[in-house]
């Protein structure tokens, strides 16, 4: 059964100085409110972050939360499904809307979703992807990582190219010495229409 857990009641633990071994504070776990944004055009709020998996651990000298097992985390700006997520926690005062400095998925097949700031609905396969609050930048590697935006279809052919998809909607492919990737196929996708007679 995997258990449910917001980010923010386990912020508030490392922020406070929890020393609560993970097992009790798995059993009993706290109804706390999320950290929440207000959305604009409903005026509801939403949770920024929600991460589900079937265990959860947390190492308070390193700064860390690992989660395990079919993870699912929302994001108020993306999805990631994968095997097993680290969230490095910021250390001291953090900026709003900013929990954590850094997530870090990967398995076998990691999946990122995201309707990115242009409208276009996109969706990353990886082994592993990299998120950075501050930047928003999502990075994707391992494993031929391979990108589909609206109808473009970006598959790379090297186990090196890295897709680093940017807040704004714009994204690069490189390789993990920093040049631009020659180990790139790019698809394009078009729909077909099918007329029912």
């Amino acid at each position: 059964m995997a258990l449910r857990f917001f980010l923010f009641c386990l912020i508030l633990g490392l922020l406070q100085g929890c020393k609560t071994p993970v097992s009790q504070s798995v059993e009993a776990v706290r109804e706390v409110q999320p950290n929440k944004q207000e959305v604009p055009e409903t005026g509801e709020s939403k949770a920024i972050l929600e991460i589900t998996s079937d265990d959860v651990q947390q190492d308070d000298e390193k700064g860390a939360v690992i989660f395990t097992g079919n993870v699912d985390m929302k994001h108020i700006d993306f999805r990631l499904r994968c095997d097993d997520l680290l969230i490095l926690m910021e250390k001291g005062e953090t900026e709003p809307g900013i929990p954590f400095k850094q997530a870090i998925a990967v398995g076998k097949r990691v999946v990122m979703e995201r309707i990115n700031a242009k409208g276009v609905k996109e969706l990353g396969l990886s082994r592993k992807v990299v998120f950075n609050p501050r930047t928003g930048d999502i990075i994707l590697s391992g494993g031929h990582p391979s990108l589909q935006s609206g109808k473009i279809l970006i598959k790379t052919t090297s186990q090196n190219a890295i897709i680093i998809l940017k807040k704004d909607g714009s994204h690069s492919i490189i390789d993990n010495k920093g040049g631009e990737s020659d180990s790139i196929e790019v698809i394009r996708k078009y729909e077909v229409s099918s007329e029912k007679e």
